[in-house]
């Protein structure tokens, strides 16, 4: 006891030798080849795909690819020059043209009155756009289903929390791409009078978000020819205004893993999945999507005002003066739409083993109350054009209804709402839980905004509360400003905390909880901020939603858990397609006063206004996929609370 215990000694790199040579071999495979199975059903709400494998001893690749083509059709001018320049101002074609001729004609139209650009800002929804549409998806493993279902309502938030923005845009490039950066930031620029010798005034705006201005790139940039195609959307038909995009989607169902190659934090579970697949003799894939036509693309951008018919209907105007209000159609080129599989022929000195046991994930999805279809102030929804939303809650004193001023209240009377899960009732505790409240999918619009609605009577009446597009069309979560989770009717370590009026407390809280489990970049441009206030996501371990169980994930305890929480809309920002006014009230693009907050004339603070339904999400990585070469079978990790109990005990004593 007494004994003086050696002092580490640490010796620098450069002082070392670096290691010796050491030889080593590289084993290649014998072939490389691709299998491509083309679609038994290709349809805007449901994809399906059934195939054998070519051979015995072959290894798959995780990363199976999905690739179809899109037919777009967009009523408005959508070229190279306005998918980079992706905000309104700038100039496209000089006078009128026919819808058939708006790009073919090299002349943009002769000599005629110039026309300001409203662009439509098409792009990819952030993200994994195709998963995040897509209600459930399944595969068939050698005659066993393995499927996630509800996968539209949690997939966004679980992605971010797992692959960082970069990644997200390379893996997403043709389905996706980079998330919403939040990173606008102001510009002023200098004018000069005719005469280039003085300053005549200053320019003063701001920037676009760089996630948005990315996959309005990459939408156009998966143009497969550049040259539009003739379309059959209504209005349209015969014209050639359409364009068909390559879409290309890596499947994430496991044991696929989309993922592979990029760095991932030690909590997701695509980490311990098979870097090779063995023994997929006859597989199968079902994907139900959901609101896919408004979900998989948005429209954020929109078009000046056109004159309506006595009946008070939209009249169809012209693409090149962009006055046609037509919604933006797409469908499904046919004959288009394939898995690819990748497959590897060991060599000869090489076999596969009889039987492989590995680790897969799964999930479970709860849903919460479906937010109020009409005006309920003790929920804090109200009716704003054609959707019921929660009101938004600003970050100024009060709210300026005036031209010149721009100002939203951060008075939260009737704007909170009161949520409460049926008791969760789980064979085992889950290894996470995913909490939020994402917007709902039929929230999206692919009609351009500032539009007209009938009033009752059916007399034309313009619905100046209509939402714009470039806030209704993004990807927004409620702000959890309280929650509770009390598992097994005991208080557990989620509680409200004595700061009840904020919430600020809590909501750091949860915020760092939630960084332990997510990648080392995740909400890297916006910080808490932007997470609390557009993209609040809760993601627990099991050690920090019921850490006095004194059981864990894949141990056999059955456990009920019961959630409660406050939630608030702090959606309010500032957008570059959102801050000039039209030249006269309820013309061009910030169409007359909406919400209540006045027709302005200034750059303005744009508020969402969220229709979003709570949702929690259990995963399960301790699942073991055992296949053969002509079977499989699907087995949660099921250890006895005993066993448990008694190995936690031993550990302890040892250490």
């Amino acid at each position: 006891m007494t004994d003086v215990q050696p002092i580490p000694v640490y010796r620098p790199t450069f002082l070392t030798d670096g290691g010796e040579f050491r030889g080593s071999l590289i084993e290649s495979p014998a072939n490389i080849f691709y299998q491509k199975v083309n679609a038994s059903r290709a349809t805007l709400n449901r994809l399906q795909f059934q195939w054998r494998s070519v051979s015995d001893n072959l290894l798959l690749s995780p990363t199976v690819m999905l690739r179809m083509k899109l037919r777009i059709t967009c009523p408005q001018i959508w070229t190279q020059l306005l998918s980079y320049v992706s905000v309104h101002g700038c100039p496209q074609t000089k006078a009128a043209l026919a819808n058939a001729d708006v790009y073919t004609d090299a002349e943009g139209g002769g000599a005629g009155t110039g026309r300001e650009g409203f662009v439509p800002c098409l792009v990819f929804a952030d993200g994994d756009a195709f998963s995040s549409v897509c209600s459930s998806a399944n595969l068939i493993f050698n005659g066993t289903s393995i499927s996630l279902n509800r996968q539209n309502r949690f997939w966004r938030d679980w992605l971010k929390t797992q692959v960082a923005c970069e990644d997200a845009a390379r893996i997403y490039k043709a389905c996706g791409g980079s998330y919403d950066k939040f990173d606008q930031r102001p510009v002023v620029v200098g004018t000069v009078a005719n005469d280039g010798t003085a300053m005549a005034g200053r320019a003063v705006g701001i920037t676009q978000d760089s996630g948005i201005s990315e996959r309005s790139k990459n939408l156009y940039a998966m143009s497969t020819t550049g040259k539009v195609v003739a379309s059959s959307a209504t209005g349209l038909a015969g014209a050639s205004v359409a364009r068909e995009i390559q879409i290309s989607f890596p499947i994430p169902l496991p044991p696929f893993n989309p993922w592979r190659g990029h760095s991932l934090p030690a909590s997701c579970p695509y980490k311990s999945c098979p870097l090779a697949i063995p023994h997929l003799s006859a597989g199968g894939l079902d994907f139900l999507m959901e609101d896919f036509e408004k979900g998989f693309l948005r429209r954020l951008g929109s078009v000046t005002a056109a004159a309506t018919n006595a009946a008070g209907a939209q009249a169809n105007g012209q693409i090149s003066l962009n006055t046609n209000r037509g919604a933006v159609s797409m469908e499904i080129v046919e004959g288009e739409t394939y898995v690819e599989l990748k497959y590897f022929r060991l060599s000869h000195s090489r076999s596969l083993k009889e039987s492989y046991r590995f680790s897969i994930w799964q999930a479970q999805t709860f849903l919460g109350e479906m937010p109020p279809t009409v005006a309920n102030t003790s929920k804090g929804h109200e009716v704003y054009g054609d959707i019921c939303c929660m009101t938004p809650i600003g970050k100024d004193h009060i709210t300026q209804t005036s031209q010149a001023v721009s100002t939203i209240s951060s008075d939260k009377s009737n704007k909170q709402w009161k949520i409460q899960f049926d008791t969760l009732n789980l064979a085992q505790i889950p290894s996470f839980l995913l909490i939020s409240c994402p917007k709902l999918g039929d929230s999206y619009t692919m009609e351009p905004d500032s539009g007209y609605l009938a009033n009752a009577d059916g007399a034309a009446n313009r619905v100046s509360a209509r939402i714009p597009n470039c806030a209704r069309n993004l990807s927004r979560n409620l702000y959890i400003k309280q929650i509770r989770i009390i598992v097994n009717s005991a208080r557990g370590a989620i509680e409200k905390s004595v700061d009840v009026d904020t919430g600020f407390i809590d909501a750091e809280r949860l915020w760092q909880m939630t960084r332990e489990n997510c990648n080392s970049k995740y909400f890297v441009d916006g910080g808490f901020r932007a997470w609390r206030d557009y993209g609040c996501a809760i993601l627990l371990s099991s050690p920090q939603f019921c850490p006095g169980l004194q059981a864990c994930d894949g141990v056999a305890y059955p456990v009920q858990i019961q959630i409660e929480m406050e939630v608030e809309n702090r959606a309010v920002d500032v957008s570059a397609l959102s801050i000039v006014a039209g030249v006269a009230a309820g013309a061009g693009e910030n169409v007359g006063s909406f919400a209540g907050l006045g027709n302005k004339r200034v750059h303005r603070l744009q508020p969402d206004f969220i229709r979003a339904q709570a949702q929690c999400t259990a995963f399960y990585q301790k699942v073991v996929l055992a296949t053969t070469e002509t079977s499989a079978s699907v087995n949660a990790m099921n250890y006895p609370l005993s066993s448990a109990e008694r190995l936690l005990n031993a550990a302890g004593s040892r250490f």
